[in-house]
C-alpha cells in the first residue's frame, strides 16, 4: 500500500528511459564523427580501406540523417581503395540491418502470438 502512494514511482520509471535516450543521442553524435565525406581523414594520400567501408556501413543511417542537412558529411566516402571498401560497405550495412530487422521480427511475432492466445 506504500507503493501505491509513492508519488515518485512514476518519475523512477521514466528514469531508465530517458537515460537510455541520452545514451543513444550521445552515442549517434559520436558516431557521426567518424562518417564518410570527411577530407581530413581519407585523401589521395590515405583512401579508406576495407575497415573505413565498413565502419561507414555500421553508421549509415546517421549519415543519411545528418547528410539531409549538412553538405560536409557524405553517405559514402568517394576516396577509396574499390572493391575493399565497397566489400565492408556493403558488409556493414548487411549487418546493421539484418539485425534490426530480426528485432523488428521477433517483436512482431510476439504481438501476433498474443492476438491469437
Amino acid at each position: 500500500m506504500a507503493e501505491e502512494l509513492n508519488p515518485f514511482k512514476t518519475k523512477r520509471a521514466r528514469l531508465p528511459r530517458v537515460f537510455c535516450i541520452l545514451v543513444l543521442a550521445c552515442a549517434a553524435l559520436t558516431l557521426t564523427g567518424c562518417a564518410a565525406g570527411n577530407a581530413e581523414y581519407f585523401n589521395a594520400d590515405s583512401p579508406a580501406d576495407f575497415w573505413a567501408g565498413l565502419w561507414h556501413g555500421f553508421i549509415l543511417l546517421f549519415s543519411f540523417i545528418i547528410s539531409l542537412f549538412t553538405d560536409t558529411v557524405k553517405v559514402y566516402e568517394a576516396v577509396n581503395v574499390g572493391w575493399a571498401y565497397d566489400l565492408g560497405f556493403l558488409l556493414g550495412v548487411s549487418i546493421f540491418w539484418r539485425g534490426n530487422c530480426e528485432i523488428i521480427r521477433k517483436k512482431r511475432w510476439k504481438k501476433e502470438d498474443k492476438v491469437a492466445d
